[in-house]
């Protein structure tokens, strides 16, 4: 089987900016329109963006909130001149949307397990080595798509199978090093998954080791609060997670505060010594109210406008610590 697969790209003229996009850009940029986009789906969910969407979820970057790396995952666009002649076939990647000058790397993966022997990746005459793993063949292209040439031809050799459905899909990685790419595309079945509460613990446990044993429930803590995206309307853009847990912080700030601060800032000890000098007469001057002080990012796979798929880390989404302000 032969299978000849067409790269087209275009030159970014002007480099990344921002690392931290927002939630309203994401809105912006995904596809939230009525369109039907289960086959889609199904077709960009494969073993490995599956995987990588995990490992991202738990890559240590020793700070969670500010993980700024993306993962664009692009399948083979439908093309009026592809041409399906037995075993030859060509299929088209559009990589106009693409950042070259960020790309730290581009691997070319095949989800389908085939033999070792019966595989040739080539561009023009060079052969590209690839690598087997438990999700499948993974190719490194990085050098041949940030070049000046709009078209890259990959040239796929699959020795004696014919009608085989190989599902490639073309990774782009952005702002990530090296090691961190290695980490991502690193199999379960080679390291296990930690599990988050593994990690830190639950924001929950977290929180409420900063206080008393006899802990209020009335007084400013964190609650958990699962949000799900089916309820907001996202579910046809946003594929994962389904749901996750964003907490709220809830409850009264003691006053005085006491013994135990509850994470109060030195302005809101200010107004709550304020308030008891003044005999809480100052309506104006609003007293201090449990909000959250830290938060942790969690993982998201979304599908943009231009139906490229993008795996990226949402900052700043999940309370973990509340305190009164």
């Amino acid at each position: 089987m032969f299978v000849e697969i067409l790269l087209l790209s275009r030159i970014a003229v002007s480099a990344f900016g921002n690392d931290a996009q927002s939630l309203l850009e994401i809105m912006n940029e995904a596809a939230n329109d009525s369109s039907d986009n289960s086959r889609l789906k199904e077709r960009f969910l494969t073993p490995y963006v599956l995987n990588v969407f995990e490992r991202m979820d738990n890559l240590d970057s020793g700070n969670n909130a500010q993980l700024s790396g993306k993962v664009r995952i692009l399948i083979p666009e439908e093309d009026d001149n592809q041409r399906d002649n037995g075993d030859e076939k060509t299929l088209t990647f559009n990589l106009s949307e693409v950042l070259h000058v960020n790309t730290t790397a581009a691997h070319l993966v095949i989800s389908n397990h085939l033999p070792r022997t019966t595989v040739q990746i080539h561009y023009r005459n060079i052969r590209i080595e690839a690598d087997y793993t438990s999700l499948g063949l993974v190719a490194d292209v990085t050098e041949f798509i940030g070049g000046t040439s709009e078209t890259i031809i990959l040239k796929v050799f699959i020795q004696n199978l014919r009608n085989v459905q190989i599902d490639p899909v073309l990774a782009v990685f952005e702002n990530f090093s090296p090691s961190q790419v290695s980490n991502l595309e690193m199999s379960r079945k080679t390291q296990k998954r930690r599990k988050r509460s593994e990690k830190q613990g639950s924001p929950i446990e977290e929180y409420s080791r900063t206080l008393n044993s006899t802990f209020d429930p009335n007084i400013c803590g964190l609650k958990s609060w699962i949000v799900e995206f089916k309820v907001l309307g996202w579910n046809n853009w946003l594929w994962a997670p389904k749901s996750y847990e964003a907490n709220i912080c809830y409850g009264i700030c003691p006053t005085p505060f006491g013994n135990d601060y509850y994470n109060a800032s030195q302005h809101a000890i200010i107004k709550n010594y304020f308030h008891i000098a003044t005999g809480f007469n100052h309506t104006s001057i609003p007293r201090a109210c449990c909000t959250p002080i830290e938060y942790d990012r969690i993982t998201i796979i979304y599908l943009s406008k231009d139906r490229v798929m993008v795996v990226k880390s949402l900052p700043m989404v999940r309370a973990t610590k509340c305190g009164c302000r």
